[in-house]
């Protein structure tokens, strides 16, 4: 059994430096931003956020993407923070069970994580979404072949992520995504430590 993690949302607190980081990208391109739910876009790929806030050009999506992704390094630096009881429960699970990170992120932001966090003494693999051209969680899970896994994630594509793999997932309720994208689901937790009394 391997446990197949998601990252922000899950065990990163990544509104800290995400809201920041995109009120200063949406104020330097003009983009009003007082109706945008930003939490609501954590988890998905940067590329996607962007074409959510309504951009259609891809060049200044890029551009954008680049320059988010540089705030949010620089900032999980000085301010990031993993939930609390995160490393605790990881440190638990990694004497039970191989584990995976799998995020929707850029290389270089999961490399500033790994460095901040010390998250080499947890995760055997990090799987990043740019190493996958973006794809959804399910295909990258379904190519790797890795046998019996459990999905644990916060938003819709992590319950995918196992159910279109025939296998089970865990719903982190204490995340970002919407109550309901945890639906298909085999268990929910409201908090990272209840983990540990059910794996």
């Amino acid at each position: 059994m391997i446990l197949v993690f998601d990252f922000d949302g899950t065990i990163h607190q990544t509104h800290i430096i995400y809201e920041r980081s995109m009120a200063k990208s949406l104020e330097d391109a003009n983009i009003p931003s007082e109706n945008i739910d930003l939490r609501s876009l954590i988890g998905e790929s940067p590329e996607e956020a962007w074409k959510i806030i309504g951009l259609t050009d891809d060049e200044k999506i890029k551009a954008l993407v680049q320059k988010t992704g540089d705030l949010m390094e620089a900032f999980m630096e000085k301010e990031g923070r993993l939930y609390d009881n995160a490393a605790d429960t990881l440190t638990y699970l990694k004497k039970k069970y191989p584990m995976i990170l799998l995020s929707n992120c850029r290389a270089s932001y999961m490399k500033k994580a790994r460095k901040v966090y010390g998250l080499d003494k947890y995760f055997d693999k990090f799987l990043v979404g740019e190493d996958f051209a973006y794809q959804e969680k399910y295909k990258i899970l379904k190519n790797l072949n890795l046998g019996e896994f459990i999905s644990i994630g916060d938003r819709i594509g992590d319950i995918e992520a196992a159910s279109k793999n025939s296998q089970k997932s865990i719903f982190a309720s204490y995340g970002y995504g919407g109550n309901y994208e945890g639906d298909g689901a085999d268990i929910r937790i409201e908090k990272i430590e209840e983990l540990r009394g059910i794996l």
